[in-house]
């Protein structure tokens, strides 16, 4: 169960690394609705870091 629990945990942080990338690309062309969210995602990688 474990590791598939690490599996899961895994494969979602690296969506979110991808999603925050993508983000950074686009936040000009995003600007309206894509700065918050590159922020959120920033803000939840931060806060999954320091676990």
């Amino acid at each position: 169960m474990a590791t598939i629990l690490r599996h899961f945990a895994k494969s979602s942080l690296n969506r979110l690394f991808m999603l925050r990338s993508a983000l950074e690309a686009y936040k000009e062309e995003l600007r309206f609705c894509g700065a918050p969210l590159l922020s959120a995602v920033t803000d939840l990688l931060e806060e999954i870091e320091r676990c």
